[in-house]
């Protein structure tokens, strides 16, 4: 049986309740189930306050009743130049992928079988939302696709449909892209 990484395990929690009182980080909870999605605002892309907390609540899902962190997505990544140009980070190899243009589609379990941690239900957040227009789109869209996630394993995905273009027109296209797993 797999064990769930907690939150207290995964970041500082006073951390958090300091960035959450702050403005610097949001949350939302699900409408049906004992889960809440931590989010950097934009208060904090503006302000430029990037630490441990805030780089990891990028759609990061948690069980609010017993604080294991259910679904974990790729921290905060940065567009050039919004780093110091000294930053260590920026050395040193580095992939190019390419980008698609649609929305980042967090897939976590809604319920879970006690034994085994195998899970009965999938949905998709987006990176600060359990409801908006594209998790909602994605969860109906999730139905049509057979991913096999391993427990402890968040599986990241592009959400890609006509209503949702940002740039890139993909005409009449519907689907959830595997972009990573974490």
């Amino acid at each position: 049986m797999f064990t769930m990484i907690t939150l207290t395990e995964l970041l500082d929690t006073d951390l958090l309740n300091d960035m959450v009182e702050l403005g610097y980080v949001k949350y939302q909870c699900h409408p049906t189930a004992p889960l809440v999605i931590y989010n950097y605002s934009h208060k904090a892309q503006y302000d430029r306050v990037w630490n441990d907390v805030t780089k990891k609540c990028r759609g990061l899902i948690v069980n609010s009743d017993t604080g294991e962190v259910v679904a974990r997505p790729l921290e905060k990544f940065f567009n050039l130049g919004e780093h110091d140009e000294n930053d260590p980070t920026l050395t040193g190899p580095f992939t190019i992928a390419n980008k698609l243009d649609g929305s980042l589609g967090i897939i976590y379990p809604l319920t879970t079988h006690e034994f085994g941690n195998e899970c009965d239900e999938w949905a998709v957040a987006t990176r600060g939302s359990f409801t908006s227009p594209q998790a909602i789109k994605a969860t109906e869209m999730l139905k049509d696709y057979q991913f096999d996630i391993p427990p402890g394993c968040t599986l990241l995905v592009e959400i890609i449909y006509p209503q949702n273009r940002i740039v890139v027109d993909y005409g009449k296209e519907e689907k959830l892209v595997a972009i990573a797993s974490i």
